[in-house]
């Protein structure tokens, strides 16, 4: 991990409970990374393309990407950002009530680089944002 980067993440998830959820689990990490909230995918592909991301700044992100929004639901917004020549190698990570087959199938055909289903305990989702926060931030090397 170096210690120069930013780490962010982007929640697109119109749940004010979720968000605050999100945001509690992440405040129990040593290492925090920036949270930014946005309340449908449209506000967040918005927010993304009018801010680049690239490793010469030091900025490293990941998108936990909820499906059922309004105005631009998940798989729109997750079309949108992998159908992009900027956005495209931006990790996305599904982050859903949802359990179904179909949704996973389909999140993952549209270019989802993993889909977690919440966890319905709170220390389960501490656990859940702590490995992926390892995971996306310490582990793997992003474009």
């Amino acid at each position: 991990m170096n210690e120069n980067n930013r780490y962010i993440v982007y929640l697109a998830d119109d749940d004010a409970d979720d968000q605050y959820l999100v945001r509690s689990a992440f405040n129990k990490l040593e290492k925090q990374p920036e949270l930014l909230f946005f309340n449908n995918g449209l506000e967040l592909v918005e927010h993304l393309e009018a801010n680049k991301l690239n490793k010469e700044n030091n900025m490293q992100a990941i998108v936990l990407l909820d499906l059922n929004m309004p105005t631009l639901n998940g798989k729109d917004t997750l079309q949108r950002i992998k159908s992009s020549q900027t956005l495209k190698n931006l990790p996305v990570v599904i982050y859903s009530t949802s359990e179904s087959n179909y949704d996973v199938q389909e999140a993952y055909q549209l270019g989802a680089n993993a889909f977690i289903t919440k966890p319905e305990r709170f220390m389960d989702m501490v656990t859940v944002i702590k490995r992926l926060y390892e995971f996306w931030f310490e582990t793997v090397e992003l474009v």
